[in-house]
């Protein structure tokens, strides 16, 4: 038998460093964030034509899908903190059974909607209700992929994982609007992005229970509320090292209030920067109609919106991961100049 070398220490095994998470799991993984922003964005793609198409006023289909946005907001957070209880692998099957529902029943009422089989008034009551699942449970899985990625990769590579599952769901933004018009298919007409991506969504959950370990954290992290799939920020860094004092035996950590005064800058910018980003990105599909006349064909409207749409998310890619690096800017000079920026092209 060997000597033990009283040197070395015994907490950090060799093939911890090799590799956190092999690289088939980190795919899972990606598919997971990649499914759900593209499916998300694919919507926005289609859903100014399809209310076109059913005679309802613009604000209502923003209103509809608008809902959705803030049961995100309200339940991610739950769903963080249950991932630390419940497991990650568990709150991301959630979170795909949720968007799985949600596109499903969506596309089923469009489509009985668009036939008009449903009356236009409750085909949006019953489309906003189904998107409910999208918002209430469909945000368990990106705040469990992200604690996922941190409870097993050491505090080295923490950093680009997690921005590797950023990229992912940025990626999504891009990849939606490019594939929406193509799934407008010839018997469910603009609803078959909906149910495309269900089936898409089907495919990566089977994955996921099949491929994905269940959970044996190897480093302590905590889920943590995933921005919304329209935003593709990167998230940042949750884990922590066994020395922080969180992670002391009994230790709780504290919880931050929404006007935490550390915070308080941030979260006012973060959010009227967001709802600002929200207003533009609900008026685009519109605008697109709009300026070339497609009010009369509004079937004709699901490409053009979609182009508009890839190339702000092309841009928001290629200023995350070209210009923001090279630039080297601190936190307030970066935002401040994205504010001024921002508001020009507005």
């Amino acid at each position: 038998m060997a000597d033990i070398d009283p040197a070395r220490p015994l907490t950090e095994p060799p093939a911890e460093r090799a590799r956190a998470i092999p690289r088939g799991r980190m795919a899972l993984l990606f598919a997971v964030m990649l499914t759900t922003a593209a499916g998300n964005t694919a919507m926005q793609s289609v859903m100014p034509s399809i209310g076109t198409s059913l005679g309802v006023d613009d604000v209502w289909i923003s209103l509809a899908y608008s809902w959705s946005a803030l049961l995100w907001v309200v339940c991610a957070p739950f769903w963080a903190r249950k991932s630390d209880q419940r497991g990650r692998k568990a709150m991301m099957a959630l979170g795909m059974l949720g968007f799985i529902a949600s596109f499903v029943l969506c596309g089923l009422i469009l489509w009985l909607g668009l036939a008009g089989i449903f009356p236009a008034l409750w085909c949006l009551l019953l489309f906003a209700a189904a998107r409910s699942l999208y918002g209430g449970f469909g945000s368990a899985a990106p705040p469990a992929v992200q604690a996922y990625v941190a409870s097993r990769t050491p505090r080295a590579e923490r950093t680009q994982a997690l921005s590797l599952i950023a990229s992912s769901f940025g990626l999504g933004t891009v990849i939606g609007p490019a594939l929406a018009p193509l799934m407008v298919l010839p018997v469910v007409g603009l609803a078959g992005p909906f149910l495309v991506f269900a089936l898409i969504g089907a495919i990566t959950l089977v994955a996921v229970r099949w491929r994905l370990p269940n959970d044996e954290p190897q480093f302590p992290a905590r889920g943590t509320a995933y921005e919304s799939p329209h935003s593709g920020s990167p998230p940042n860094e949750v884990g922590k090292d066994e020395s922080d004092e969180d992670n002391a035996v009994g230790a709780e950590p504290g919880k931050l209030r929404w006007f935490e005064p550390r915070l308080r800058p941030w979260v006012v910018s973060g959010l009227l920067g967001g709802h600002a980003q929200a207003m533009v990105l609900g008026i685009a599909g519109f605008l697109v109609l709009d300026r070339l006349g497609l009010r009369g064909d509004p079937a004709a409207g699901a490409g053009p919106v979609g182009l508009v749409l890839m190339a702000g998310a092309i841009a928001t890619l290629l200023a995350q991961w070209g210009l923001i690096p090279r630039l080297d800017l601190g936190p307030r000079a970066a935002s401040l100049w994205g504010i001024a920026i921002a508001a020009v092209g507005t």
